[in-house]
Parts: structure tokens; sequence; C-alpha cells
């Protein structure tokens, strides 16, 4: 049973404000799942992207890995990888 007044799709004042690490964190949480929220690929694939796109250098290595091999629901995609390589390049990850 999720807490009254929970809202899955922005869970974190911070990570409304663009925080890259509290992105990065509820990112984690939704993949790995949590008992309050549980497993939601498709939302953790929002998150890492809202961190990646802040220069949060795990969130852009995780996404380095989905679009290289695949994975919270999305095939391997060189475009995306390309992508999410030059944002590593450009944040020094």
């Amino acid at each position: 049973m999720r807490p009254t007044g929970f809202r899955g799709d922005l869970p974190s004042p911070r990570s409304r404000a663009g925080d890259a690490k509290a992105a990065y964190q509820i990112a984690r949480l939704f993949e790995q799942g949590y008992p309050v929220i549980g497993e939601d690929a498709d939302k953790a694939l929002k998150f890492y992207r809202q961190a990646g796109e802040k220069g949060h250098v795990l969130a852009i290595k995780r996404l380095i890995e989905v679009y290289e091999s695949g994975g919270l629901h999305q095939l391997a995609d060189p475009g995306q990888l390309a992508f999410w390589k030059a944002q590593q390049a450009r944040f020094g990850g």
C-alpha cells in the first residue's frame, strides 16, 4: 500500500527541482524495487535520464549499459548509446 499523497512520477521535491543525485537515487529505487513504491523500469529510466542530463556520471554509466545491451524495457540502441557515451566524455565519467 502506498502512503497517502504519494506521487510515483514525482516522489521527491529535490528531484522535481532538478537535483541530479536525488533523481539518480530515485531511479535506483524504481529499478531495484522498494516495498513502498515497487519496481518500475519506465520510471527508473525516466529518472536515470533526468540525472544523466544533469551530468550525474553513475546515471550516465547506467544509461550506457541500458542502451548497449538492452534493459529497463529498452532494446539496444546505437543512437542512444552514442549520445550517452558523448555525455560521458563531456562530464568526465
